[in-house]
């Protein structure tokens, strides 16, 4: 399924802002972890996890909206 911009923002503004500042400085930007967590002064195991969560609430809103997509196609 293909997702519409604003589908993909409303998921990307729902996660709390240090969860998708990780996931914005790893995934977008290309930053190590290590990095990450000097810039933000938290331990590389907590960037790690706050990447790993955002990644699977990104998923998780999106896959929603496939399922809201199906029910209003039947």
């Amino acid at each position: 399924m293909d997702f519409s911009d604003e589908q993909l923002i409303r998921a990307w503004k729902e996660l709390p802002d240090k969860e998708r500042l990780v996931l914005y400085l790893i995934d977008v930007e290309q930053i190590s972890r290590k990095k990450v967590a000097e810039i933000m002064g938290i331990p590389s195991a907590t960037v790690g996890k706050k990447a790993d969560w955002a990644r699977a609430e990104l998923k998780r809103t999106l896959l929603s909206y496939c399922q809201t997509v199906r029910i209003h196609q039947k």
